[in-house]
């Protein structure tokens, strides 16, 4: 059976899709595009997930794959493959705990940026996360910087038109 905070999570999970938040792809093609080339000057929502670190599956001896998907209580884009959500879910679970052992009685960890990324992290109730994911634009690199035959120049993303 589930328990009840899973039941709580669920909750969370209907009413995110309820408000547009968890749309699933038209179609396999539509997330491959989408992640290859994000609209020039325009953040992104890349991912928006829930879950719980203390969700684990009931089989004897699960596989790896499924203690990780059982942690997952939603996620959008739902298309994403599995080895995506696992890998993100993880991401912020383990940066989750490691930040918990030097916050003390700061809080939990809130925010986390990259050179693509910027993750929003709330604790919504105990051992229950919901994570914004927000890929950052890219900046227009038309101007020819590199000489002829040279590689071409590394994409750069305006790392400032997301706030935490």
């Amino acid at each position: 059976g589930l328990s009840s905070g899973r039941l709580e999570a669920s909750h969370w999970a209907r009413r995110c899709a309820a408000q547009g938040a968890g749309a699933p792809c038209a179609r396999e093609g539509t997330r491959a595009a989408e992640m290859a080339s994000p609209a020039a000057g325009k953040a992104s929502r890349a991912a928006f997930f829930i879950f719980d670190p203390t969700l684990v599956p009931e089989s004897a001896r699960p596989s790896e794959e499924e203690v990780a998907d059982t942690k997952i209580v939603y996620y959008s884009p739902s298309c994403a493959p599995a080895e995506e959500k696992r890998s993100q879910v993880g991401l912020i679970e383990g940066l989750v705990a490691f930040a918990a052992m030097f916050s003390k009685d700061k809080g939990p960890l809130r925010a986390i940026r990259t050179k693509q990324l910027a993750f929003s992290v709330l604790e919504v109730e105990p051992n229950t996360w919901m994570v914004l994911c927000m890929r950052h634009p890219q900046l227009d690199t038309k101007a020819g910087g590199g000489a002829a035959g040279s590689e071409a120049p590394e994409i750069r993303f305006d790392e400032e038109c997301v706030s935490d």
